[in-house]
């Protein structure tokens, strides 16, 4: 697709097709993101049955890449006293067992968090994933 890398006026840039990130076998994947404008900025973009998110694709403790460990569902009794993380999907580092909150960004531990960046599919099903993360959640008190 000639239109990866391309920034828009709003500050996305263009990751490439949908199909880029989506895997026939299973219905969630994540996949190291292309086309980001600074190439020293690692993000990955996670598929969730067709559900698009955007993720620092480095673990927070000790930066190992996040697109190599597996998503797992967050039940309501996963979510500690602190609010780390919500009902929802993680994905758990491969190296400590780390496991992030993708919407939110939030780890598991409560203290720690990596960068979400915000995602939109256009009519053409390209994949725009915002250059800046958004702005961090505040830890719930």
């Amino acid at each position: 697709m000639d239109q990866v890398g391309t920034v828009s006026s709003d500050n996305y840039f263009c990751a490439g097709l949908k199909s880029d990130y989506t895997y026939s076998y299973a219905k969630r994947c994540i996949i190291p993101a292309k086309g980001h404008p600074n190439p020293s900025t690692k993000i990955a973009i996670v598929n969730n049955n067709g559900r698009f998110t955007a993720i620092q694709n480095q673990c927070a403790h000790m930066g190992n890449p996040l697109h190599t460990g597996f998503m797992t569902d967050i039940d309501i009794e996963d979510v500690g006293a602190e609010g780390a993380c919500s009902p929802g999907l993680a994905i758990v580092c491969s190296r400590h067992m780390w496991s992030f909150d993708v919407q939110t960004g939030k780890c598991g531990n409560g203290t720690d968090s990596i960068h979400v960046y915000g995602v939109r599919v256009d009519e053409r099903d390209c994949v725009w994933v915002s250059v800046e993360p958004l702005p961090a959640t505040p830890k719930a008190v």
